[in-house]
């Protein structure tokens, strides 16, 4: 292809032949079905890519193959499927070609969410400003960090790590389930242009470092995003650089949503309705404190966990429910009788399991060798590990106490 390229390009090129298409050239490994065996016509165990396309789209079949490339080791591809009921193959069926579906669907139904918008030139709020404000700061460096991690992967030829990397961006733990669920105005209400343009331009981006993966869903969305003149497109959109970020503020936000993650697993465990406002009480330490004084993480949470009010306190509310985010101790209120048993059996469970942790920790940091030889960094770190730990076996200790007194 080289060759061929200079021969057609004639006097084009320098003398020196540097402008070569491509410097690298991408092997992968043998195709192989999920019992390890090379796919093959006569042995019966290779699919129809028409048929797998017809079920889950080209964009589902790339997503299926290259999430299965894992660099330098051959492609276990899961077709044909064993289907466990009727214990035989399948032919033409695929776990991964269908996870590539729905995320694909996952991408449409955030460009269906964001165009049903209504838009209003500034926020109903200053409590939304503020939410919307942070969301968007948290997403910008997310995202350059999510660049950075990809470019990485790119130079050592980790394809399918950059595309699962890229899927839980997208998916689980970034646009689509943190982002957009954050700055989502409340039924009936608008949400202001500049967070709106903002979503659209971070989706655009989205699509353009998605597109290498899935192109047709992303050229698709591309154009359905805003009206564009002819030509532009995704496939040849400017490629965005990774920039500096905020380390500190993506740990920050990070022990938010783990905050509210856990606040939505007390509602659900509890039989609480979706969107039922809470009562949410918060033990005083200077930890949190911090965290939540820090502009719009309040607002946030207030507005994710979808709390009627936030109050810090000393004492244990009664009906409150207690969970524990980092070395914080947080109740929300239940309006019903508490199983007692239930709880102290889920406590106890969480102090066995972080004494196992402790132990590993206290063990590892009684290595010479280790605290001698290791960066001061990873050193600190494990101390801190240790001590967080010990924190959170003291607070189960007096929940476990409480509870037994019960």
């Amino acid at each position: 292809m080289i060759m061929a390229g200079y021969e057609w390009s004639g006097d084009l090129l320098p003398k020196s032949k540097e402008n070569y298409p491509f410097k690298s050239v991408y092997f992968t490994g043998m195709v192989r079905d999920r019992l390890g065996r090379k796919m093959s016509k006569s042995i019966g165990n290779s699919p129809d890519s028409l048929n797998l396309i017809t079920k889950y789209g080209a964009d589902g079949v790339r997503y299926g193959m290259l999430s299965s490339a894992a660099a330098g080791n051959d492609i276990i591809f899961d077709a044909p499927f064993l289907d466990k009921k009727i214990q035989k193959a399948v032919a033409d069926e695929s776990d991964k070609c269908r996870q590539g579906l729905g995320f694909a669907n996952k991408l449409f139904n955030a460009l269906k969410l964001i165009k049903a918008w209504d838009i209003s030139e500034e926020p109903v709020s200053p409590e939304v400003a503020k939410v919307n404000h942070l969301a968007g700061e948290w997403l910008e460096n997310a995202f350059n960090q999510e660049l950075e991690s990809l470019e990485k992967s790119y130079s050592q030829y980790r394809l399918s790590e950059g595309l699962n990397n890229l899927y839980n961006f997208s998916w689980t733990n970034g646009f689509c389930s943190w982002y957009l669920e954050i700055i989502k105005p409340e039924y009936g209400k608008p949400i202001d242009r500049k967070t709106y343009e903002q979503a659209v331009g971070f989706f655009e981006k989205l699509m353009t470092v998605l597109h290498p993966f899935m192109p047709f869903v992303t050229e698709e969305i591309w154009h359905l995003l805003k009206e564009r003149e002819d030509g532009d497109d995704c496939v040849i959109s400017q490629y965005p650089k990774a920039e500096k970020y905020d380390s500190e503020l993506l740990k920050s936000f990070d022990a938010l949503k783990d905050i509210i993650s856990k606040t939505r697993e007390v509602r659900a465990k509890n039989g609480l309705k979706k969107h039922e406002p809470l009562k949410f009480y918060v033990q005083e330490s200077d930890t949190i404190k911090a965290l939540l004084s820090k502009e719009g993480f309040k607002e946030t949470l207030t507005k994710s966990a979808v709390l009627e009010f936030l109050e810090f306190t000393n004492e244990t509310p009664e009906n409150g429910v207690a969970f524990i985010s980092g070395t914080d101790k947080f109740f929300v209120i239940v309006e019903k009788e508490i199983d007692v048993e239930a709880e102290l059996e889920k406590a106890t469970k969480e102090k066995k399991r972080l004494e196992g942790f402790l132990i590993g920790i206290s063990k590892k940091l009684g290595n010479e060798r280790f605290v001698n030889n290791a960066p001061a960094a990873v050193v600190a770190n494990e101390k801190k590990k240790q001590s967080d730990t010990e924190e959170k076996i003291k607070q189960l200790d007096e929940l476990i106490n409480r509870l037994s007194s019960n």
